[in-house]
């Protein structure tokens, strides 16, 4: 009975000595800012995305739990500083500004600035802008004039050996026809209207022929290839194009200094769904933004109206912020290298961003 007793004993100890530790274990206070697709909110109003997934693998590694707080972006660095939280997340790209305020962990993630705009309809790339591409085509000019040149020097050579003899006549109505018979023939079209009576004319039109079959299929092609080209001239394709335009971003973000150095009309938002909404108002040239979320955006939300210009600019790497000279950066660096060994970020990587890579 006695042993019951005692076995009984220990088993309350043993649970309440558990309840304890688990009452005493460290809990992480962290801010984030919703930045799909690294920090989401699911439809039951719990946080998910890249970020929350990978922070979550982190305090597991560790053996502590996470409380998360949601605010505004330019809030994350803001409460850090003031040590009302201990660490912050949410595509928080590593600065020389924010060196000097705080710490940071390892890079977890490369990245940098994409450029999106409203997707041009066919009805932008109709007759006119064709016919614009024609005109200001250098290789069209060329090859029209080298053809010209052709048609001219042959009809010329063609004249003065067959005017007057029955081909074409001798005055200006005769060159014109002359004219007339190169164009056709250089075109192989040879309609047999006009035709060399005598033998210099008729080394005349062979010259003409095979002269021709080269010089008006390159022309043809060229033609042919501008007036079938599907693909639509943005008035933004690069950085560099963005210069005194006006270009919505999220303020308090590393986009606001790279937009400022390229002299571009900055039209700072909250969030960056805000920045969509100006862009589909016509309110805004463009959206510069991170690349994961530019990307995220344009394959779902975004899809079919909103598309990505030019290449990735002013590479960026996300880190793990923490106020400075904070004791928790170290464990965490250990946590990110044995992640990043054992195969856990690789996973969590590939379900966030496997179709946009």
């Amino acid at each position: 009975m006695l042993k019951k007793i005692l076995i009984s004993f220990a088993l309350v100890l043993l649970a309440a000595f558990s309840a304890g530790a688990a009452e005493t274990k460290q809990i992480l206070h962290v801010d984030v800012s919703l930045f799909p697709p690294m920090v989401i909110e699911n439809n039951d109003g719990t946080l998910g995305g890249f970020d929350v997934d990978f922070l979550n693998a982190i305090a597991d590694e560790l053996g502590i739990s996470v409380s998360y707080h949601a605010v505004p972006f330019d809030t994350l660095l803001k409460d850090l500083k003031e040590k009302k939280v201990d660490i912050a997340i949410s595509g928080l790209s590593i600065t020389e500004s924010r060196e000097e305020s705080f710490d940071f962990s390892h890079p977890y993630f490369d990245s940098g600035l994409r450029i999106a705009v409203l997707k041009k309809e066919p009805d932008q790339f109709a007759v006119f802008g064709v016919l614009k591409q024609i005109v200001y085509s250098s290789e069209i000019r060329s090859g029209f004039f080298l053809l010209l040149g052709v048609v001219m020097f042959s009809g010329f050579l063609f004249w003065l050996v067959e005017r007057g003899k029955g081909a074409v006549g001798s005055g200006f109505e005769g060159l014109l026809s002359a004219s007339y018979f190169s164009m056709v023939t250089a075109a192989t079209v040879g309609y047999g209207d006009i035709a060399p009576k005598m033998w210099k004319g008729r080394i005349i039109a062979l010259f003409t022929i095979l002269a021709g079959i080269g010089i008006f299929s390159i022309f043809q092609s060229q033609l042919t290839s501008t007036m079938t080209a599907q693909k639509i001239e943005y008035d933004i394709s690069s950085a560099t194009n963005l210069r005194g335009k006006k270009v919505a971003t999220v303020k308090g973000t590393t986009s606001i200094d790279s937009l400022k150095s390229l002299g571009v009309n900055i039209i700072p938002v909250a969030r960056i769904e805000d920045a969509y909404v100006l862009l589909d108002r016509g309110k805004v040239k463009a959206v510069v933004y991170d690349s994961p979320t530019i990307l995220n955006y344009v394959q779902h939300e975004g899809a079919g109206k909103v598309v990505v210009v030019g290449d990735l600019f002013d590479p960026q790497y996300y880190a793990i912020a923490f106020p400075a000279k904070s004791e928790l950066r170290e464990r965490v660096n250990r946590a990110i290298l044995k992640l990043k060994t054992n195969g856990v970020y690789d996973k969590l990587y590939t379900k966030w961003f496997g179709a946009l890579s």
